[in-house]
């Protein structure tokens, strides 16, 4: 059982070019029926501004994040970014170009004896933008490098991401999402223990969202009376996904289907 919770702050500071000040705290609890050992408990926290320049939207960000597997600390990361964001060629189109560096440090445990072998820095930029169709058609996209480093090289990558986004508001705020994506890795290095070949990975994911807020069941309810306060904003989604990764290593490639259901509500303070 998955449990995730965001609490989403945000301040307007009134001021002509800072615009906005947020941070995000994040929690999710993956919980495992059989192998307790397994258990995932994340802490996220996002903070950052928006700036309004003459020339672009700037929004500079700190990303902090823990992860524990079990009863042991499993990774801890920190990372920034700055991304600029503008309209282009039309009212209808945003583009943004986004900068990244960072630092994970994994630790071994009983469960992950060899995480640390995945501890390093990493950088990356990404070059993507979003068009609104029509009012309730949106169409987004990406292309994402990143580069990894490691304490070993077969734990090293370079890795590029070309990523699409299909969003679909219907009557009632009922939604579809589409997303597409391909990534392709390139590690630094092959594992002696695994193969003498220097690992090369792709990966093919597809998924599709169809969501809707508890007041569209409205319609099929035979009486119209209100729907209490409590429950007249929370959303119902449900999502299926297929991810296949490909490598020239046959220990790393796969097959996963997904299915998810998710009940968010928004608290406004």
């Amino acid at each position: 059982m998955i449990v995730a919770n965001t609490l989403d702050v945000r301040f307007d500071t009134d001021l002509q070019r800072l615009r906005e000040f947020f941070v995000t705290f994040s929690t999710v609890i993956d919980n495992q029926h059989d192998i307790d050992r397994l258990d995932t408990l994340a802490f996220l926290v996002d903070t950052g501004v928006v700036y309004e320049a003459p020339f672009a939207t700037i929004t500079p960000k700190l990303h902090l994040e823990t992860i524990f597997l079990g009863d042991a600390g499993y990774k801890d990361e920190v990372s920034g970014s700055v991304r600029l964001s503008r309209r282009l060629f039309s009212p209808n189109f945003v583009g943004y170009v986004e900068g990244e560096a960072g630092s994970e440090k994994f630790e071994n445990s009983l469960q992950t004896p060899f995480a640390n072998e995945q501890s390093g820095l990493y950088y990356g930029f990404t070059v993507g933008g979003g068009y609104a169709v029509t009012n309730n058609v949106r169409l987004d996209g990406r292309y994402r490098f990143r580069q990894k480093d490691a304490n070993q090289d077969y734990e090293a990558y370079d890795s590029h991401l070309i990523s699409g986004r299909l969003t679909w508001v219907m009557p009632r705020q009922m939604f579809v999402v589409l997303d597409a994506s391909v990534e392709w890795q390139d590690y630094d290095g092959p594992d002696p223990f695994i193969s003498a070949q220097t690992r090369e990975d792709t990966d093919y994911g597809i998924s599709l969202t169809y969501g809707m807020p508890v007041s569209a069941l409205a319609l099929f309810r035979l009486d119209q009376d209100p729907l209490p306060e409590l429950v007249r904003d929370i959303v119902v989604s449900f999502t299926g996904g297929y991810l296949r990764s490909e490598s020239n290593i046959s220990n790393f490639s796969y097959e996963n289907w997904r299915a998810q259901m998710l009940v968010t509500k928004r608290f406004d303070f």
